[in-house]
């Protein structure tokens, strides 16, 4: 999941804010591999790792572009994407934006 949300915000105990959500999707194992390329080149800080979730914060205008792009399904399959097109569009490229990874297995 991509969001507007704050680290902190997404482990506050109150509701998550669902206007904030800007995509989500289903993948494999091996689908973390684009949030690891933009680790590796310092586009993107991890800030909790284990599964449950990692997450990862980085700049809207190192995200956004890569949404629906190749270099998320080339890691592995991805399906159920979900994309709120206006909210990503409304997204300063500036905008800090946070990537979760949960462990569904």
């Amino acid at each position: 999941m991509i969001t507007r949300e704050t680290p902190q915000q997404r482990d506050a105990p109150v509701p998550i804010d669902k206007e904030a959500i800007l995509a989500g999707w289903d993948t494999g194992a091996c689908g973390t591999g684009w949030v690891n390329r933009l680790v590796k080149a310092g586009k993107a800080s991890e800030h909790l790792r284990g599964g449950y979730p990692n997450r990862y914060v980085a700049l809207a205008r190192d995200v956004l572009p890569l949404i629906g792009a190749d270099d998320i399904a080339q890691d592995d399959w991805v399906r159920d994407m979900r994309l709120h097109q206006d909210r990503i569009a409304a997204c300063p490229p500036e905008q800090a934006v946070t990537i979760e990874v949960w462990d569904l297995s």
